[in-house]
């Protein structure tokens, strides 16, 4: 009979005992993959939520003639006359490392025209990108078709055009197929229409006067990636939207930061239980220890006999407290709606921490009763048979 066999025999003499133990260590072990569960599927959910934003990387040519704002932030500002990105240009960024990240990317071109004898900001834009890059859009009418425009709020006001109406910019008849609903920002003020139609009626083709990217996701180094774009850009301004990064960086702190100091807690808790349970279980196994070292077991072979039963009541109790951890996640999904982007996922990562971890813990705390058992007198020992 090998000490593991006997390990054995022995978890499954004393149920109740090895109950108490494996209980212990499956509450340290779900409330860690609760937690650290949780906390991912909210940095996702968060993830998502602030990609409803829009871009949070914007690059503007480096010139100061004419700001340019966007969604109310004061950007870079661009050139009238010149000096503007190359069209050309607006494939290096494929060429950064963090490309995969980049959830959609473009292009714009701005300059100054008269509509019915007032002068006007006229911006194209690729509309296809538009509810990625513009999600706070509220558009009355429908999306442009090529030649079409979409006019903010206050300009469609102060040229007294409405949905459906044409205006002649640069003897181009246009047709305006949708209102822009207030946005509070600068966007309120510019006609809308597409790319390759406003650098034809700007004179700019080829040039761009601003990319927008949108690269928000679990995972994405924005400070990184704006460094890279400067790098294929270095002409151009590239600055990071700071209030998204701020907000993001400052809740995956906060959340990284309970996750470790309620871990800590409950793992030295868990320690000193499976400890003091093990040396109880010692004490009242002394005489059945004393039997093994008069029939020639070493202390080597009560030592592994002792750890093989901690090894085992931990692997099941990491199994138990993932599964356990996982579901009262789920459950907390659906009893507290946290909304769609709530969406629990199996992480394998996850799992081989809560294993590793309760398995450590039960190591730990084996290890001096494995001693203190392996340094019985079997003379002494025996006498309690």
């Amino acid at each position: 009979m090998t000490p593991l066999t006997i390990s054995l025999k022995n978890l499954i003499r004393r149920k109740s005992r090895s109950f108490f133990i494996v209980m212990a260590m499956v509450i340290a072990s779900a409330s860690f993959v609760a937690v650290k569960t949780y906390s991912d599927v909210m940095k996702m959910s968060i993830t998502h939520r602030m990609e409803k934003y829009g871009a949070n990387i914007i690059i503007t040519p480096g010139s100061d003639v004419l700001d340019l704002p966007y969604n109310g932030l004061d950007m870079a500002p661009f050139s009238i006359a010149g000096e503007e990105i190359s069209e050309k240009d607006f494939e290096r960024i494929k060429y950064i490392k963090n490309y995969a990240n980049i959830a959609a990317a473009g292009a714009s071109v701005s300059g100054i025209t008269a509509i019915s004898g007032k002068r006007v900001v006229l911006t194209g834009i690729d509309f296809s990108k538009l509810y990625i890059l513009r999600p706070w859009w509220d558009l009355a009418g429908i999306e442009p078709k090529p030649g079409g425009v979409i006019a903010g709020a206050t300009a469609a006001s102060v040229l007294g055009i409405s949905q459906g109406d044409m205006i002649k910019v640069k003897g181009r008849s246009l047709t305006v197929e949708g209102i822009l609903e207030k946005t509070g920002s600068g966007d309120d003020n510019i006609i809308f229409t597409d790319l390759k139609n406003a650098q034809m009626i700007l004179n700019k083709e080829g040039r761009l006067s601003m990319i927008e990217i949108a690269a928000l996701c679990s995972g994405c180094p924005i400070e990184e990636m704006v460094l890279q774009l400067t790098g294929v850009f270095p002409q151009a301004d590239v600055r990071g939207i700071k209030q998204v990064i701020d907000s993001r960086s400052e809740y995956i702190d906060q959340v990284e930061s309970m996750i470790y100091g309620i871990l800590s807690v409950l793992l030295i808790i868990c320690g000193l239980v499976v400890l003091t349970t093990m040396m109880n279980n010692i004490r009242e196994r002394s005489g059945e220890i004393g039997i093994f070292r008069a029939i020639g077991f070493t202390r080597a072979h009560i030592i592994k006999m002792i750890i093989s039963e901690a090894l085992l009541l931990s692997s099941l109790a990491g199994i138990t407290g993932y599964a356990a951890g996982m579901l009262s996640v789920y459950l907390w999904g659906i009893f507290v709606p946290a909304g769609e982007d709530f969406i629990v996922h199996f992480n394998i990562t996850t799992l081989f921490l809560a294993m590793l971890i309760t398995m450590a813990t039960g190591i730990s705390a084996g290890i001096y009763p494995a001693i203190a058992a392996s340094r019985l007198d079997p003379v002494q020992a025996l006498r309690h048979v």
